[in-house]
């Protein structure tokens, strides 16, 4: 039970990051995901369940990358157990 609800809050941290600095003004965004440095630091609030604080969590860009796929996998298992279906890759739409 505590697993799931550790996963369940760590899927609501990944899924609303707080708004990132954005680079230079004028700076091209063609460079992409390729051209961002993976030691940055990202800070993301995090919702603490049962109370109305947030605190404020702090990792490098691939520490985050691994968090988000850590959690990605963890609740697709946890979906995968109950027998709740992965939505299309459209979504809902027709």
């Amino acid at each position: 039970m505590m697993l799931v609800a550790l996963t369940m809050a760590a899927a609501v941290a990944g899924a609303t990051p707080a708004p990132a600095a954005t680079g230079a003004p004028g700076a091209s965004a063609a460079g992409g995901a390729a051209a961002e440095d993976p030691n940055k630091v990202i800070c993301r609030a995090d919702a603490v369940t049962g109370s109305r604080f947030i605190r404020k969590v702090c990792m490098k860009r691939y520490e985050w990358a691994e968090h988000d796929r850590v959690t990605e996998r963890n609740l697709q298992m946890m979906q995968d157990r109950q027998g709740i279906s992965k939505l299309p890759p459209g979504g809902l739409s027709n």
